[in-house]
């Protein structure tokens, strides 16, 4: 005859919560951030340039042509709100046996850093260049699709068309690929010291390959090139885009009247931009892998 002990069993809690899977967010990593010490006040940021004057040949006694110049203004809009609201009840929380609100605030956090970072990458459809399997020697207005056999060659390529529009190079060329890319490139320069290691998960720096800082993203721009939906990935001078986080996430609490808690307001403000002198120091490479 079996004993009934089921009434003496208790439960087993875990005293954390399960973790919450996060995406490496790199976007901050490569953007120009500097831009913010020129918001002080409202939600613009003036940003303008000249048009370039020419050189000509001079016949000694002869008149000169003088010539006229123009200016050019740009701006960068601060037009991103968003909200993460949840609501908080004093008396769950008292009779609850992990610190939600903390937890909810940190996610809350992440969400909106998270959009951010999804904008400052949706910016390579405002790159000044683009790369496609025609420039490898395939199919013009086909994405690529990388390979150990033709990877050396995507960041060579890439590195060339930034070159060739004199971009200015101090160490600080970079690329954001997905990760498949990342493993092909892992596969094709291990030896090399580029690893996607745990702590590229944190934060998304993988290494250096080519003379280029490569970031791993999963949030790279999925728009159609040329009717195919592929991810878009950048190579770029870091600065190429500009960044003002006016808010950067923060968390308020506001009492809720008639009721035992609060409401738990995650808010951040910021705008992204691409100014047309910057615009070729970035290239879009639409990569399947």
């Amino acid at each position: 005859m079996a004993n009934t002990i089921s009434g003496l069993q208790i439960d087993g809690w875990r005293r954390e919560l399960q973790p919450y899977l996060q995406k490496s967010l790199v976007g901050k990593s490569i953007a120009d951030t500097r831009i913010k010490e020129n918001l002080d006040k409202g939600d613009t940021v003036h940003y303008p340039y000249f048009s370039s004057p020419s050189a000509v040949s001079y016949t000694p006694g002869s008149d000169i042509t003088i010539q006229e110049f123009s200016s050019t203004d740009e701006t960068l809009t601060v037009d991103q709100k968003y909200v993460v609201p949840a609501y908080v009840d004093d008396v769950n929380a008292l009779q609850m046996n992990y610190s939600y609100r903390s937890e909810l605030q940190e996610r809350a956090a992440y969400k909106l850093r998270d959009e951010i970072d999804q904008d400052v990458l949706g910016e390579v459809t405002n790159a000044g260049q683009t790369m496609d399997d025609g420039d490898l020697g395939g199919t013009s207005g086909s994405a690529i699709t990388a390979t150990t056999a033709n990877i050396v060659q995507v960041f060579t390529t890439a590195r060339k068309k930034l070159r060739d529009k004199n971009v200015p190079e101090a160490g600080d060329f970079a690329a954001v690929v997905s990760t498949a890319t990342a493993e092909i490139i892992e596969r094709t320069a291990a030896d090399k010291g580029f690893q996607v290691a745990d702590s590229t998960l944190k934060n998304g720096y993988g290494g250096n390959f080519l003379g280029f800082k490569v970031y791993i993203s999963n949030n790279l721009d999925s728009t159609a090139y040329n009717g195919t939906s592929v991810e878009r990935h950048i190579f770029a001078k870091k600065g190429a885009i500009s960044l003002a986080v006016q808010q950067a996430p923060m968390a308020q609490m506001k009492e809720v009247s008639n009721r035992l808690g609060a409401n738990i307001l995650v808010h951040a403000v910021w705008g992204v931009k691409t100014f047309t002198k910057r615009a070729d120091w970035m290239v879009d490479a639409p990569i399947s892998a």
